[in-house]
């Protein structure tokens, strides 16, 4: 019903033909960003994924954009890493929130 009008507006565009479905009918797969060790299930876990898919850089151009990106991930797991560590320290949670309110108010606005 949502998409109807999407639809019809589509169709009207061009020579497009759409067909709709009752019922969501998603692709039960699993995924492993680029970089990462884990993989991660797209789908219900009453599902068993049937594709496995994964992100890899492709052609001599993508390679350095491709090491930016692992540079940048691996650069936030460590920020995240330290500031979970920082959290769930007893004594470093009064200094977290001292030195964490000059960086978080600004973000909150």
């Amino acid at each position: 019903v949502r998409s109807e009008r999407l639809r019809r507006h589509l169709e009207a565009e061009g020579p497009y033909e759409t067909f709709g479905a009752a019922g969501f009918f998603g692709v039960p797969l699993r995924y492993q960003p680029f970089g990462a060790a884990e993989t991660v299930d797209l789908c219900p876990v009453l599902v068993r994924p049937r594709i496995e898919l994964g992100e890899q850089p492709v052609g001599a151009a993508s390679e350095e954009a491709a090491r930016r990106s692992l540079a940048g991930r691996q650069a936030m797991a460590g920020a995240r890493r330290a500031f979970d560590g920082a959290r769930k320290g007893s004594a470093a949670q009064f200094v977290l929130a001292e030195a964490g309110g000059f960086v978080a108010g600004p973000l909150a606005l």
